[in-house]
């Protein structure tokens, strides 16, 4: 595969973006391209901090919120990146504001971005209805990365049975 754009790694810092980010970071390495590391500081929490910020003992503003989250966000974020030392290539981390689809989308638009990976599952803000927007919305490719957990492999094999039949006609079950 030859990709002359950037690739871009939504991540919510859940549990699940350490394999997110590792999937990512292997993939724009072997494309020799810039990663982009997408975090999304969602409406919903904005219009909460101004809902409750001039309530609040310290008085905070929706902009001293935002900050505040991206400094947070940015540090946890640096600390994901502690474990890969074979960040080599350029990466930059983009905080966007607002809906969370609609945000990616227009970071896709802008920056020249070709692919978009997204992990498993989410806190919140990439499952159901935004992953299903993202999907439908998103003009570039969107990769999202199955759940590799034992447990995860011990649910399914145990819930699906593959049947098998030989050359006679016997038939066997086997779990996938």
């Amino acid at each position: 595969m030859t990709l002359n754009k950037k690739v871009m790694v939504a991540i919510d810092l859940s549990p699940y973006s350490m394999d997110t980010l590792k999937y990512a970071i292997d993939m724009s390495g072997r494309l020799g391209v810039e990663l982009v590391i997408a975090n999304v500081i969602t409406d919903k929490q904005i219009e909460m901090a101004n809902t409750i910020g001039p309530l609040s003992p310290t008085n905070i503003t929706a902009s001293e919120y935002i900050e505040n989250q991206k400094k947070e966000r940015l540090q946890k974020i640096q600390a994901l990146l502690e474990y890969f030392p074979e960040v080599h290539r350029s990466y930059k981390v983009v905080f966007c504001i607002g809906v969370p689809h609609q945000a990616l989308i227009n970071l896709v638009r802008i920056d020249d971005i070709g692919l978009v990976i997204l992990g498993p599952k989410a806190k919140k803000h990439f499952v159901g209805y935004e992953t299903y927007k993202l999907f439908r919305c998103c003009p570039v490719p969107v990769l999202c990365l199955p759940e590799e957990s034992e447990k995860h492999q011990e649910r399914y094999s145990k819930k699906v049975k593959l049947e098998l039949a030989d050359s006679q006609g016997n038939k066997s079950v086997a779990p996938v």
